[in-house]
């Protein structure tokens, strides 16, 4: 029997496609592979590209990094452990902590967890839960501002074509919990506890008119420090 010479060039083509296929999946060690954080210089297995670890990888020396490579660097989701064992879980940009995160450490022999926001593998604070607005009637728009404090604070601000906002009338705050104190153009609450809920009400005109119309503002506050709420009309 003439053996089928078009399926036999087919099959000896699809053998070479198939193994490089395969090939492409899996993680290997690749002795060339570099990682360029020295304490991570050791040994590393995962992907590669252009000769530095670029895509999913573990790379072990002093320390130990294990998720998202680019370019060489750790650049993604990742945890990264220290010889010591404290321990990084979250996001990195060209090889430092830069986003979100959680740091596992020891401190005065007890374990300590700091959750929050790292810029340049330093942390800059908690990440912010932005507020709740509940409801809102006859307000173009409401920014909140957070900033860290001692205390619980919120301070309403209110604006009109970018000024304060002297066309007030029937103004009242109230909060479901903390020390109202009163200011000019200002309301604040302090000492207020988590959750936070305040409601305001007032008239005031509207754009450049004299036309008087009700405002109406509900809104949680939900994590704690110093708040400033800027409201515009």
């Amino acid at each position: 029997m003439i053996p089928n010479l078009k399926y036999m060039k087919a099959k000896s083509f699809l053998f070479p496609v198939i193994i490089i296929l395969l090939s492409g999946l899996a993680p290997v060690d690749v002795e060339n592979c570099k990682v360029l954080i020295p304490n991570l210089s050791g040994t590393y297995t995962g992907d590669c590209k252009n000769g530095l670890a670029h895509g999913n990888g573990k790379a072990t020396g002093i320390d130990s990094y294990e998720g998202k490579f680019k370019k060489g660097l750790p650049d993604g989701k990742g945890t990264y452990t220290w010889g010591n064992g404290d321990v990084y879980i979250g996001d990195w940009k060209k090889g430092v902590q830069n986003g979100e995160g959680q740091f596992n450490t020891r401190m005065n022999n007890k374990d300590s967890l700091i959750v929050g926001i790292w810029e340049n593998n330093k942390y800059v604070g908690a990440k912010t839960l932005k507020p709740k607005v509940i409801r809102k009637e006859g307000i173009q728009r409401v920014k909140f501002v957070r900033t860290e404090g001692r205390v619980n604070q919120m301070c309403v601000i209110l604006y009109k074509n970018g000024d304060f906002n002297r066309s007030v009338s029937d103004f009242n705050i109230s909060g479901d919990s903390g020390v109202q104190l009163a200011r000019d153009q200002i309301a604040c609450f302090e000492n207020f506890e988590i959750p936070f809920r305040s409601t305001l009400r007032y008239k005031s005109e509207v754009g450049l008119s004299d036309k008087l119309i009700y405002v109406f503002l509900e809104f949680d506050i939900l994590q704690e420090g110093s708040w400033e709420v800027s409201v515009y009309n």
